[in-house]
């Protein structure tokens, strides 16, 4: 698949409850491109690259991907 002219991998994230605790598991979707990870939330305005540390908008992230 494409995006921005550029192959990539998506991979969803889910969220797991443990029965009978109050804890619970949330996976990150990844979208890999170019050898990066590109973090998404649910309900998030923002993308983590590679890690925290580095983030953008999401309606930032085309522009972004095209000028990396």
């Amino acid at each position: 698949m494409q995006i921005a002219c550029v192959k990539y991998e998506l991979i969803n994230g889910r969220g797991i409850n443990i029965k009978n605790t109050n804890i619970a598991y949330a996976k990150l979707h990844i979208l890999k491109v170019n050898g990066n990870d590109y973090l998404l939330f649910d309900e998030c305005d923002n993308i983590f690259i590679n890690g925290y540390n580095k983030k953008i908008k999401f309606k930032d992230l085309e522009e972004y991907l095209k000028a990396n």
